[in-house]
């Protein structure tokens, strides 16, 4: 009434949660002077609660919409994002818990779901890749077991006939026979020992015991064991071996030279020659076997330290192998950390060097 403006809201003490602005108090209003016919008039203007409060009623239905819009967003980006690439795994591990090998996941990502996915893809290959060869090594060494026993037992039947009917005995036939039979039952221990090798190494037994040995004497004497069958080939040998000392399991090296030794003399020709060398370095011993048989093809020769991989049959029809040797000769030569090679040439010859680390 004295021309004076009233204002209430600017006076308002301003907090965290301004719910005054709501109420029907007259700090929530506003004076202003007012003259009308020469009279002086006061008027008071407050905001309309009902109104406010609807409009809040519609921000507030706004925002929860929008709240359940987003969530169910959520919803699915954590379905499809994280729940679904989750629940592929565990009915993929499932599925290899009963025997089902057949499983892959399609799930490419970026992130740690991504990783894990393609973890148990490779797991998944190197299963069914172990799966495949457990599978030949079952059906090789039955095959390897079966032929020598067929031909153990059909020879047998012959000189069991041979003496229920009471037939002259054909001396050199049954020699034959015998001959086969013998034959076939060394093929037999040697297959059995290679097998029971071959495990211990596959299961990293504690199998290797290392100490220092006299490489040269080791190497004659293999030489040596082996003359009959250099005699009965007509093959010559040769070697230069100085005297050397290595540090290594002696028995597991002597199936190293005992088989490259022997190969060489198997995959030889008749007439041919040997020449088995070993030289000294700084950091390695070498030791080489070189021969002048039929070789080996490119193609065989990255096959070559394969389990039951036997070379091409049209060429070595001659000869029988288990074709876990040279596996073995592999396993060997890696647990004592060392390295082998392989030179050939077919129709030339084969040099196969492996060198030992010296300390």
């Amino acid at each position: 009434m004295n021309n004076e403006i009233y204002h209430g809201m600017k006076n308002f003490q301003r907090e965290t949660f301004v719910t005054g602005f709501f109420a029907n108090e007259l700090s929530n209003t506003i004076g202003v002077p007012l003259e009308h016919e020469n009279n002086m008039y006061a008027m008071f203007l407050r905001p309309d609660i009902k109104l406010l409060f609807n409009e809040m009623r519609v921000l507030f239905a706004l925002l929860l919409g929008l709240s359940i819009f987003i969530s169910i967003l959520l919803v699915i980006f954590i379905t499809k994002f994280l729940v679904k690439p989750i629940a592929s795994l565990t009915k993929g591990t499932k599925s290899i818990a009963d025997g089902n090998l057949e499983v892959n996941l399609d799930i490419d990502r970026n992130d740690e779901l991504g990783e894990l996915a393609e973890s148990f893809n490779k797991m998944t290959d190197k299963l069914k890749h172990s799966e495949k060869m457990r599978n030949d090594f079952m059906n090789n060494v039955s095959h390897d077991i079966q032929s020598p026993l067929s031909n153990i037992k059909g020879y047998t039947d012959i000189l069991e006939n041979n003496i229920s009917n009471k037939k002259a005995p054909d001396q050199q036939a049954n020699r034959e026979y015998l001959h086969i039979i013998k034959e076939e039952t060394e093929r037999l221990s040697q297959l059995t020992d290679q097998l029971l090798l071959f495990s211990s190494l596959k299961n990293q037994e504690d199998i290797l015991h290392k100490d220092q040995f006299n490489l040269t004497g080791e190497l004659k004497k293999i030489i040596r064991n082996k003359q009959w069958k250099l005699d009965e080939k007509e093959i010559m040998i040769s070697y230069s071996i100085p005297e050397i000392n290595v540090i290594g399991d002696e028995n597991l090296l002597n199936e190293v030279w005992d088989n490259l030794l022997g190969n060489a003399i198997k995959y030889n020709q008749p007439g041919g020659s040997i020449e088995v060398s070993a030289e000294e370095g700084d950091s390695f011993i070498s030791i080489t076997f070189s021969d002048t048989g039929i070789g080996i093809s490119s193609e065989e020769k990255k096959r070559i330290f394969e389990r039951f991989y036997r070379a091409d049959s049209s060429r070595t029809s001659r000869v029988k192998g288990s074709g876990l040797g040279l596996t073995i000769v592999l396993m060997i030569v890696e647990l004592h950390h060392a390295g082998i090679e392989i030179d050939s040439k077919p129709g030339e010859g084969t040099s196969v060097s492996v060198s030992l680390p010296k300390k």
